[in-house]
């Protein structure tokens, strides 16, 4: 061989040896085995999904991270260098265990130096996703449309849909939606009107796992449109302590301050005012007597168990007291009882009064709907001699009432008249049937009273309607998951349950139930998946859809970049060899 010769193949192979030094002494002389290959990730009820991009594979040996991937192709991972940090070190033959956002893969593999592996790993996802409402500001909504959303997390497949649910004054919980991909958000549209809302979120993973429902709402707001509402608050309550609400700064509300006193030290306590005109919905019975305003007070961080005493002060229009005719004496402060759906009456005392306002106070045991009521002054009438006395009056509740086809007003009413034969007829009321007209003869200083007795007609029993049948999305992968929901409106005036049952190529899958107040709407949603291709058809109770599987296209196959540098360098060695060869 000729000097030349020697001297080009002593420097290629101090190069060659130069980088394999280098790559050892970057790993402390350890050479390390390179990992590839693809990353399902297997539900409870065994839907599999490809691993999505975000996804970190680690490979560990001894509890300690030996390198990770992060996956930018949904479903592969690699190359995972093992051990990839300097001055780590793993004995040949020792077992390497993968993890995948930190849960435990259900394949190991046995560690040799140097080696390029195609590993295919599996991890079981029974974590459940989490989620929670979003705090809803301003707390007192002006509007009845606002905007709700939700934040949702999960640690292997990712969120697939979130069902927002809300209720109304502490009534049923109802489903308001389903949305199937984040940003997580609805445009709410507060169906019962003014009032008390409150909302929680239940999330579903892209395999199956459901979060259980929270204990306790996650946020709430009050809707105030044709009615006043204020929001207040506190930020520490203290049984050695009573804390004192000012509620003065609000205008128009009723109620002028709040005594609490607790039993319990309370943190992070907002008081939610609101008052109305008419009654609300939710209560059965109007308030004894004639009614000022109705007024609803609800609590968050403070419950019934935490109250000692609240003192409530308020005011009174004396233009309504004089025009209604009532007795200011006799004006109380009612606490709505739900437990026995009756009313109860509290001593209410008079305080101040200035040119527009009589001031009251009353202390009660807690919080609920209260009513300001107040009894009207009944002046009997002079009754000439030879006439007669004639007084209307109706119950349970106040309506108009006419004599002879004249109104007389809003019972009672009392008159004097002429001695004779009279027809007493009555107003509709909505919610109770009209008594029938009654006739009735008087004789000269007789006094007589005709009392119309409504009664209330019950409510139709729940009815219910299915609509909006929604499937996305319409095309998946295999083992991907598609959500299905369908609208349900309580078309009755009572609260029901519906039973939706899903059906997928004429074989039921799923029943759910959802439970309804007389006249709310909700949305019922099922997350399925299939592991075949194909064309699914979809019904539910009469609306019919269907969805599509596609195979995914073939992943291919990884570049051993070590095995193809090696047959380079050896490529080139034997090329040099053969051109000195043919020089020499």
């Amino acid at each position: 061989m000729k000097r030349s010769a020697k001297v080009c193949l002593g420097l290629m192979s101090a190069i060659m040896l130069a980088m394999i030094a280098g790559l050892a002494a970057a790993q402390e002389l350890q050479i390390p085995e390179l990992y590839s290959g693809s990353v399902q990730i297997v539900g409870p009820e065994g839907t599999t999904i490809s691993a999505p991009v975000g996804t970190v594979v680690a490979a560990f040996f001894g509890g300690n991270d030996m390198g990770s991937f992060t996956v930018t192709q949904e479903g592969t991972y690699g190359y995972l260098i093992a051990p990839k940090y300097a001055g780590d070190y793993i004995p040949d033959g020792s077992t390497v265990e993968f993890r995948v956002n930190g849960v435990t893969a259900n394949e190991t593999d046995t560690f040799r130096s140097g080696d390029v592996t195609e590993l295919n790993l599996t991890v079981n996802d029974s974590v459940l996703p989490a989620s929670s409402v979003n705090a809803i500001s301003p707390p007192v909504c002006t509007s009845t449309t606002f905007s709700v959303t939700v934040s949702a997390s999960d640690v292997l497949s990712g969120v697939g849909s979130v069902e927002l649910y809300y209720r109304y004054s502490g009534g049923a919980w109802t489903s308001f939606g389903v949305d199937a991909a984040a940003p997580w958000e609805w445009s709410f549209t507060a169906p019962s009107g003014d009032g008390y809302y409150e909302f929680y979120s239940i999330a579903r993973d892209r395999v199956g796992n459901v979060e259980a429902a929270p204990d306790a709402a996650d946020a709430s707001c009050t809707v105030a449109v044709s009615s006043l509402a204020a929001a207040i608050d506190i930020p520490s309550m203290t049984p050695e302590t009573p804390a004192i609400v000012d509620v003065e700064n609000v205008e128009d509300v009723s109620i002028t301050e709040l005594e609490i006193n607790v039993l319990n030290a309370v943190e992070n306590v907002r008081i939610t005012v609101q008052e109305f005109t008419d009654k609300p919905a939710e209560i059965a019975i109007g308030a004894p007597g004639a009614t000022y305003k109705y007024l609803e007070i609800v609590t968050e961080n403070l419950s019934e168990d935490d109250i000692s005493s609240v003192t409530i002060k308020f005011k009174i229009e004396k233009s309504w007291i004089s025009s209604n005719s009532i007795d200011e004496n006799t004006i109380t402060l009612n606490r709505w009882n739900e437990d026995d759906n009756t009313w109860t009456s509290y001593p209410t005392i008079i305080v101040g009064e200035d040119d527009t306002y009589f001031y009251f106070s009353a202390t009660l045991p807690g919080f609920s709907t209260f009513a300001i009521t107040g009894r009207v002054i009944v002046v009997p009438p002079v009754t000439p001699p030879g006439m007669a006395t004639l007084t209307v009056d109706t119950t349970p509740v106040k309506a108009s009432v006419y004599v002879d086809g004249i109104p007389w007003g809003t019972a009672p009413q009392s008159r004097s008249v002429d001695p004779g034969t009279y027809t007493v007829s009555f107003g509709g009321v909505s919610g109770y049937t009209t008594p029938a007209p009654e006739t009735v003869t008087l004789a000269a200083d007789e006094t007589r009273t005709v009392t119309g007795v409504y009664t209330e007609i019950p409510p139709t029993p729940a009815e219910f309607e299915l609509n909006n049948l929604v499937i996305g999305p319409a095309e998946v992968g295999i083992g991907e998951v598609v959500t299905i929901s369908v609208g349900v409106a309580n078309v009755g005036g009572t609260a029901g349950t519906c039973s939706v049952t899903l059906t997928i190529d004429e074989i039921a899958v799923e029943t759910r139930d959802i439970t309804l107040a007389g006249g709310a709407t909700g949305t019922v949603a099922f997350t399925v998946s299939r592991d075949a291709e194909g064309t699914y058809s979809v019904e539910v109770d009469g609306l019919t859809g269907s969805f599509t599987v596609v195979a995914p296209p073939p992943t291919p196959p990884g570049i051993p970049w070590i095995a193809v540098s090696g047959v380079i360098v050896i490529a080139a060695l034997l090329a040099t060899l053969f051109y000195f060869r043919r020089i020499r």
